[in-house]
């Protein structure tokens, strides 16, 4: 391709999902944000968000190893929207039932911390407030067609420290285990979160 994904054409055509999805489960390099996002993908921590997949279509688009040919759909110019319009309650309940059934699970890691730089400490994973939801959605989306609703489903998870501070983004976090955590508090990566060690210790 000439050109770079856009979040557009990704929103506009499924099958791009598709094959980045595919190519994550096939990458075999270093790049940090490719192997977070097959982390992801493979848990089933959350579903790729449209940037991820753009982010991910443009590193295949970089990778010599393989070979795109790709050509947008073709149609009348339509102007897509920013963002998918999410469609109002009475609307998708007479398209199809939204569906939230809570799931009885646990995080197979006990710590985690925020990948953001100004980030300083490792927090104990409440394992008895974190919850877990399997969920499906509809969102409206304007294709070629018209506007259209596209349901998916997803495993959603709500993080939860033991010390209760506000999580951020969860895209953003890094779940580690015990071992993990010991090695980044002595290197001086991180330090353990006081305010969780005396919830511990209570």
């Amino acid at each position: 391709m000439d050109h770079a994904f856009t979040d557009q054409m990704v929103r506009a055509d499924p099958s791009l999902r598709e094959a980045a999805e595919k190519y994550l489960l096939d990458y075999k390099g270093s790049f940090q944000p490719i192997l977070e996002a097959r982390r992801v993908l493979q848990e089933g921590i959350y579903e790729l968000n449209v940037a991820e997949i753009r982010t991910v279509l443009n590193v295949m688009r970089a990778d010599t190893s393989i070979r795109i040919e790709y050509e947008p759909p073709q149609g009348n110019v339509i102007q897509f929207p920013r963002r998918q319009r999410l469609v109002d309650e009475q609307e998708v309940t007479k398209a199809k039932p939204k569906l939230e059934v809570p799931i009885r699970s646990r995080i197979k890691f006990d710590y985690g911390t925020s990948l953001n730089r100004q980030a300083q400490v490792i927090h104990d994973i409440d394992h008895e407030g974190t919850e877990f939801a399997y969920k499906r959605a509809g969102a409206r989306t304007l294709t070629r067609r018209g506007w259209e609703v596209f349901w998916y489903d997803r495993i959603e998870v709500k993080l939860k420290w033991s010390c209760s501070a506000a999580i951020s983004r969860q895209p953003m976090l890094l779940l580690v285990n015990a071992k993990t955590a010991g090695h980044m508090i002595m290197d001086g990566y991180r330090r353990a979160c006081p305010q969780c060690k005396k919830v511990a210790d209570a």
